[in-house]
């Protein structure tokens, strides 16, 4: 069985090149701005004369180039490139907003968890409020959502916007990050700002900051988001829904973000 190569440019995308790995003899540019990548494994084929040359661990990630980009709405569509992201994902999705009530974002969420990528999520109270949120339908299809507490060092809100992908395409990793809520008036009407960033040292600054908050917040139970938009007729609720209600209105209570 051959094996299908690319030739990755260090400042390029990976073109399929040969069927066969090339030669050092051919092609001194080998290990130096081109490097040989097996197309099924994206692994880098190392050969003699290049192995020196090649980061140690010989991943493909170690060698594409960090980029960043810039996106502002409502000059570009913010939604479709953040919906092109999670639809291309094949690891892991990573998600810390502060509120959640476009319809097609956790529609691509969704499909995505369902197609086995890792899908989390962490919001902060106030989102149980928001008129429209998605955490309901998010629940339903069992995927992981947390709901920000706080802690006696930080008392504020979870206001945070942003996500980590962990491999994008090339097992390169990606931090979506910026003012952009995933809120139709986000997309529509506000000025926001987002900045994506290809860069595996930050991707994993970030998701090191993402499994803080988590253990900072509350797994959300699909019961509360049905209770906690509306105080009418809690008092004919049973007890221990009471309970749970309270529990989250202390919750919007310190949320003066």
């Amino acid at each position: 069985m051959k094996h299908r190569y690319h030739l990755a440019l260090l400042f390029c995308c990976p073109l399929t090149v040969a069927t066969e790995t090339p030669h050092c003899a051919n092609h001194p540019a080998l290990g130096k701005t081109h490097f040989i990548v097996d197309a099924d494994s994206n692994t880098i084929v190392a050969p003699a004369c290049a192995r020196e040359t090649l980061p140690a661990n010989h991943s493909i990630a170690a060698i594409l180039p960090t980029t960043t980009s810039a996106l502002f709405s409502p000059d570009n569509n913010v939604r479709a490139e953040l919906i092109t992201l999670i639809e291309r994902e094949r690891e892991k999705i990573l998600v810390a907003i502060y509120l959640l009530s476009d319809r097609d974002i956790a529609q691509a969420l969704l499909e995505a968890h369902a197609h086995g990528v890792r899908v989390e999520l962490i919001t902060d109270p106030t989102c149980l409020r928001t008129r429209g949120n998605k955490l309901d339908e998010l629940n339903a299809a069992g995927l992981p959502t947390y709901v920000y507490k706080g802690c006696k060092d930080s008392p504020g809100c979870m206001h945070n916007k942003f996500v980590v992908f962990g491999n994008n395409g090339d097992n390169q990793s990606i931090v979506w990050t910026g003012s952009f809520n995933f809120t139709p008036s986000a997309t529509n009407h506000n000025h926001e700002n987002v900045v994506i960033i290809r860069d595996t040292q930050v991707a994993e600054q970030f998701e090191k900051q993402f499994e803080k908050i988590k253990k900072e917040s509350h797994v959300l139970q699909q019961k509360v988001t049905k209770i906690a938009r509306s105080k009418s007729g809690s008092s004919r609720l049973p007890k221990h829904k009471r309970k749970v209600l309270h529990h989250y209105d202390s919750f919007l209570a310190r949320a003066q973000c």
